[in-house]
């Protein structure tokens, strides 16, 4: 059998969470799509009733209007003759493979050897030992999975689907304004959104925007004993490292006057975000999390000052009244 992988990006901008992940691989392999992320991944929420508490507020991936989907359930599943075959055939059509399987079964993800739990494999390539997937281990990675291994994995009473998904190229929808908008409802702690076409249900949302950010602080002081989640901090980081990115792309498209940060001042917001996840990190480390109080009051501090510092670099974007630089242009380019 020969070897075929499509593209993909193993470092995606975020990758704390798999529904985000996965799509993410695909999508930034072209370009192109560096736009309609810059358009998402503003707004944050904190919904304490699910398993992903702090979270950004967006569609689940298969939602998404630049992707085309085609899912598998457990009944389909279990009527293919030869399911690696099945997959085969639509990787060299060109359509990725997101596995929702028994990972429990899977060497190099995170729940190998434990109790039955479905988690997620990004198949995009085989060869003769396996597939070639994306996965999550002690951190988002790629691996051959066996062919007898993911056949394992399929079979279990838990809820396993196939989610083919490939790139459905439409224009993307990039407007300053709304951006603007959806800033703001960051800034403001309120959410933007209105259509109720999210992942997170918004009535069991706690908090959105800046104020889902600061919901980190009495998480980690209620654990200062214990072992965190380290996908807090995680997000936390990747949040900002994608603001920073974002600002950088706007200060490129539009002179705001008087804008006093730079590309250094962007940097240092970053690092001062990886340190709240380094002293998480350290937090964990700790056999009788002896430091634990230390660490995560520090990495509480930081949290603070880095919300404050975004805050001062967003607000001038916020203010930036570009409607009236547009017209001043436009009439200029009349005369």
């Amino acid at each position: 059998m020969e070897e075929f992988q499509l593209p993909i990006e193993p470092s995606p901008p975020m990758q704390s969470y798999l529904h985000y992940a996965f799509p993410l691989s695909v999508l930034m392999t072209n370009p192109y799509y560096t736009d309609w992320i810059l358009n998402h991944f503003i707004q944050m929420v904190y919904d304490p009733s699910h398993t992903c508490p702090y979270d950004y507020h967006e569609p689940l991936y298969v939602h998404w209007p630049c992707l085309s989907l085609s899912i598998l359930y457990p009944d389909m599943i279990r009527r293919l003759s030869d399911a690696a075959a099945h997959i085969r055939g639509y990787l060299q059509d060109g359509w990725y493979c997101a596995a929702w399987v028994n990972c429990a079964e899977i060497p190099g993800t995170r729940r190998y050897g434990d109790e039955p739990h479905i988690e997620g494999l990004l198949l995009y390539g085989y060869g003769p030992e396996g597939f070639s997937a994306m996965m999550y281990g002690k951190h988002y990675y790629s691996r051959t999975v066996g062919y007898a291994e993911f056949l394992r994995s399929l079979q279990t009473d838990l809820l396993c689907q196939l989610q083919f998904f490939r790139i459905n190229p439409r224009g993307v929808d990039y407007r300053f304004l709304r951006i603007q908008k959806k800033l703001k409802s960051y800034l403001d702690s309120q959410d933007y959104d209105l259509d109720d076409h999210k992942y997170h249900n918004q009535e069991v949302v706690k908090a959105f925007g800046a104020e889902a950010c600061r919901q980190i602080i009495p998480y980690l002081m209620a654990n200062t004993g214990a072992h965190v989640d380290e996908r807090w901090p995680c997000v936390f980081c990747e949040h900002k490292r994608l603001m920073m990115f974002r600002i950088e792309k706007i200060m490129e498209s539009y002179a705001i006057p008087g804008y006093p940060f730079t590309a250094a001042d962007r940097e240092q917001l970053i690092k001062d975000a990886n340190r709240v996840l380094l002293l998480c990190m350290k937090h964990n480390m700790s056999p009788t999390h002896a430091t634990g109080s230390v660490c995560l009051e520090t990495a509480c501090q930081w949290v603070e000052k880095v919300l404050q510092r975004e805050r001062e670099m967003l607000e001038p974007i916020v203010a930036f009244d570009y409607l009236s630089v547009f017209k001043k242009e436009s009439a200029s380019l009349i005369r």
